[in-house]
């Protein structure tokens, strides 16, 4: 069984070849996994146009929605709901064809499993750091400041 990789790519400037990895798609014979980094789309905002980021993030939210759907009839599917696009051969073929905002690297072969820990890797590794736990630092901070103000004043 092989686990095939494809990072998702924003480009910033076509002319000099300047993009940011905004993305990663991981694949074996049967499952799938996509995610995007809005974060760091919002973090990209103010060097990008309001339609290239629009279109972006309306892009990665449509992907991130067809993925999420494993009942999903969508024209990108087939009988064993795997994205068509999600095989070697399309995405090879999307690297060297899309030639869009959005981009797709080649394929990648490695040689892990296929689990949801070896995707957090590649996606930190790749796209940009999960930052769950600043979420809920930042969630701490502001029922302490409530807590602090409001309940005991």
């Amino acid at each position: 069984m092989k686990t095939i990789y494809s990072i998702l790519y924003l480009t910033l400037n076509a002319s000099l070849n300047e993009r940011v990895s905004i993305g990663i798609v991981m694949a074996d014979n049967n499952r799938f996994k996509f995610r995007g980094s809005l974060h760091k789309l919002k973090l990209l905002k103010d060097i990008l146009s309001k339609d290239s980021y629009n279109l972006t993030s309306s892009y990665l939210k449509s992907l991130e929605t067809d993925f999420s759907q494993k009942d999903n009839t969508h024209v990108l599917f087939d009988n064993n709901h795997l994205p068509i696009w999600a095989t070697e051969n399309s995405l090879d073929y999307l690297s060297r064809y899309a030639n869009n905002i959005i981009q797709f690297s080649s394929p990648t072969i490695i040689d892990i499993p296929f689990n949801n820990e070896n995707f957090i890797r590649l996606f930190e590794k790749y796209v940009f750091p999960i930052h769950e736990k600043q979420i809920i630092t930042k969630e701490n901070k502001i029922f302490k400041q409530v807590e602090t103000n409001y309940l005991q004043g």
